[in-house]
Order: structure tokens, then C-alpha cells, then sequence
């Protein structure tokens, strides 16, 4: 896992030279619905190479109207079926890493039932992702130890910089729903 995140944290840095890569920095808020959540927030980083696999990075954290916090972390590689640049179906595998703030760090230093709650899963969808135009996904996650997780999001670009501004919606098992606003910057 060790090695995995420290690939991920380095790739930013191996991607700029080649030019088969677009990259995106996005930055999110929102709120849900269905619970006692009053928002969402989180920031992500994804690699898109050749058109044909997907590397993504991404922090959410997620308030209740009594106080409470929960972050996560996840981790997910897709591949396109056929190319991310035309629209694709994709299949990937990811890995989701929860957990609270409100327990104080001496809960993520020290206690194993950190490592308990990670959960693995398989990601399936379509998506369009060159980074110029519209680029949209929808799809479908299924974790090992949460309820499936349905999405869909879009991404407009606003003028030739590569900003934009995105939107998206999540829909869990049992009615939760997260709807976003934010932004992204595609190189």
C-alpha cells in the first residue's frame, strides 16, 4: 500500500514531459442529502494516459450537523475499453481509505482498526476525458465494505486555459445523495 501511494504522489512529476497525458487538479464542494450531513468538500488529482488508463487521487471529507467529521482517501485506476479521448466504457479497481478526524491522530498512528475499514472495489462506467470540450463520466463503484456507489459528473471548460468548472452527483445505496459545484484545471 506503502509503495502504491508513494507512486501515486510521484507520477504528477513523471507525467509533465510526456505529452500522451492530460492531467487534472479539481477542487469540490457540496451538500447531501438523505442524512444528518450538512457538506462535502474534497480536491483530487487524475492522470489520464494515451487515452487508455486512468490514475486518480482524491480526499473527501464530509461534516454532520452535530460536529462530526469523516474524511477519506481513494485510490483508483480505470482502464478504457476503448479510448477516454472518443468515450469509452472503462473497468478499473480502487481502494477507499476512511477515516475521522474527530478521533485525533493517535487513532490513525496507532490502531489497527484503521487498516479494518479500507475497502477495495471495482469500478465500471463511461467517460470522456481529453482535458478540452465537455468531458463527462458516469459510473458505478462497488466496495467490499460499503454499499455501491453510484456517479455521474461533468466538466465545461471555461475559455482556452484549461479551467472549468465541474458538477457532480452521487447517489449511495440506501438514498444518500452528494451533489457538487466545483472547479478544475486540465494540463
Amino acid at each position: 500500500m506503502k509503495k502504491t501511494l508513494l507512486a501515486f504522489l510521484l507520477f504528477p512529476a513523471i507525467t509533465f514531459a510526456d505529452s500522451g497525458v492530460v492531467n487534472f487538479l479539481s477542487a469540490e464542494i457540496g451538500s447531501a442529502s438523505g442524512g444528518s450531513e450538512d457538506s462535502v468538500a474534497g480536491f483530487g488529482y487524475e492522470a489520464v494516459i494515451s487515452e487508455k488508463l486512468s490514475l486518480s487521487l482524491d480526499y473527501s471529507d464530509l461534516r454532520y450537523e452535530d460536529g462530526t467529521v469523516f474524511d477519506s482517501t481513494e485510490a483508483n485506476m480505470n482502464v478504457a475499453i476503448g479510448s477516454f479521448g472518443e468515450g469509452s466504457t472503462y473497468v478499473g479497481i480502487g481502494a477507499l481509505i476512511p477515516f475521522n478526524n474527530d478521533t485525533g491522530p493517535e487513532f490513525i498512528a496507532s490502531a489497527n482498526s484503521i487498516h479494518d475499514e479500507l475497502s477495495t472495489g471495482v469500478n465500471a462506467g463511461y467517460s470522456k476525458r481529453t482535458g478540452k470540450g465537455i468531458d463527462y463520466d458516469i459510473g458505478v463503484t462497488f466496495l467490499d465494505k460499503r454499499a455501491p456507489r453510484y456517479s455521474a459528473s461533468i466538466l465545461a471548460p471555461v475559455g482556452p486555459t484549461g479551467f472549468g468548472i465541474s458538477l457532480g452527483l452521487e447517489k449511495s445505496e440506501g438514498g444518500l445523495v452528494y451533489t457538487s459545484l466545483g472547479v478544475y484545471v486540465a494540463f
